[in-house]
């Protein structure tokens, strides 16, 4: 009789467990109340971290309320990737009832204007091109003037070749660039900030043309000269018109 008893009281025992399991396991307290979307590690302070995270979180909302166990993690990485404002992303569960998401965004290398003087894009030091943003939205750096920078993609791989040959300090780095265009005849040309100088740098070598012109506009700055045109395009030579040159 005890030994019937002890079965019994086992039996109920691993029913309650499993009740009390099973009631436990299907509480809201595991559906998920948040996505939480973080910057990575390397903290990259780009305005488009907070447009990405904004349109995620909205994108993600039918994950809301899911039980945790249950969301698809390979779904939720393919909608943050889809994203061509994200450059890596890993994403994970939270117990008892979160998402939690890390992305790396693109960051804004230069800023392409076409024909519309109110819209720029983005243009990572990948290549990428990325939505557009307003004017007054937009990073700080180097404008690509014209609708070809737009609808050539390797005229676009030309324009960062250019920009990441030039020094990364002095009066020709690429934060001393206000803007860049292209000359059907001369190839790219840069656009310097402060004095304005126009430097004619070609479609190629630009490394050692741009050598060539950061001597040439350290000279100009010592001498308290003040350059309009640098033409780098030649192999052993930089032609300079001054100022007061016709």
């Amino acid at each position: 009789m005890k030994v019937w008893f002890k079965y019994l009281f086992a039996l109920a025992f691993i029913g309650s467990l499993i009740g009390g399991g099973s009631y436990f396991m299907t509480r809201s307290f595991f559906r998920v109340k948040s996505v939480d979307i973080t910057l990575g590690e390397h903290k990259d302070p780009s305005y488009l971290f907070e447009k990405t995270k904004s349109q995620l979180e909205m994108k993600l909302k039918p994950f809301l309320g899911q039980y945790v166990w249950s969301v698809d993690i390979e779904r939720v990485l393919q909608i943050a990737e889809s994203d061509r404002r994200v450059k890596d992303v890993f994403v994970t569960r939270v117990l008892p009832n979160g998402i939690k998401i890390i992305i790396e965004p693109h960051s804004a290398y230069a800023n392409i204007m076409g024909s519309d003087s109110t819209a720029f894009y983005p243009l990572s030091p990948e290549g990428d091109l990325l939505p557009s943003v307003a004017a007054e939205e937009a990073a700080d750096g180097p404008i690509l003037r014209g609708e070809k920078f737009l609808k050539d993609e390797k005229l676009r791989a030309k324009a960062i070749e250019l920009l990441q040959s030039l020094p990364e300090t002095g009066s020709f780095s690429r934060n001393h660039v206000s803007e860049m265009y292209l000359d059907s005849k001369k190839g790219l040309a840069v656009v310097l900030k402060k004095s304005g100088i126009e430097v004619l740098m070609g479609l190629d070598n630009f490394k050692n043309r741009a050598s060539y012109v950061s001597r040439v506009v350290q000279y100009l700055d010592s001498e308290q000269l003040t350059g309009r045109v640098i033409d780098a395009r030649y192999s052993k030579k930089v032609v300079v018109k001054l100022r007061n040159e016709p």
